[in-house]
């Protein structure tokens, strides 16, 4: 059922994050939404893999959690605290499978809805599967449709989110740290051949 709009000031994060460093990302970013919060934001929309880093490397399956785990109790509570939407994404471990999975957490400290990446860009694929699916959040705001990174790339994803008559489209996005072994940087057919071998 469609829900009914009301205005709404929007604030998007921007931050940089180190790989696997939960607890310091997570202390970066709440100074940010309650900076956020003092000039009016009813939403704030942090980056993608916000709390974990971005990381292109095995060791980014360390980071995954269930919903419910550490980050998004995280989520849920400071978007308590300071009674609006909060929205990120997070490594969703389910069983053997990972996620990137969008939050959006509501002003009272509960889960507006989730929605997974669906297409896992290039090498994403090695680290994270997709799941098609529905990218639209019902809340108290309005309709707010979701676009995970690459998918905004993706014309026929930007155009079902325009055939549902959303009220708010939100982008969350992250460029990917590679390991320092990768070759990033170096040239020719030796270098390409050593990169494929890595995604292998």
């Amino acid at each position: 059922m469609r829900t009914t709009v009301r205005p709404v000031h929007v604030a998007a994060v921007q931050m940089p994050n180190r790989p696997g460093a939960v607890a310091e990302n997570l202390g970066r970013a709440a100074e940010l939404v309650a900076q956020a919060a003092g000039t009016g934001a009813g939403l704030v929309l942090l980056p993608e893999l916000m709390a974990t880093g971005y990381r292109i490397a095995p060791d980014i399956w360390e980071t995954a959690e269930p919903i419910g785990g550490r980050v998004s109790t995280w989520l849920f509570a400071i978007a308590e605290r300071h009674r609006i939407h909060v929205g990120t994404t997070i490594l969703e471990a389910q069983g053997a499978d990972f996620y990137n999975t969008f939050l959006l957490a509501t002003p009272d400290g509960k889960l507006a809805g989730s929605v997974r990446k669906s297409d896992p860009a290039w090498v994403e694929a090695r680290y994270y599967r997709g799941e098609p699916g529905p990218h639209i959040i019902d809340t108290a705001i309005g309709r707010i449709g979701i676009g995970i990174c690459y998918e905004n790339y993706r014309a026929e994803h930007v155009r079902s989110l325009a055939a549902s008559s959303i009220d708010l489209l939100l982008q969350p996005t992250a460029a990917a740290t590679p390991p320092p072994d990768w070759p990033v940087g170096r040239r020719g057919a030796d270098a390409f051949n050593t990169m494929l071998e890595t995604l292998a």
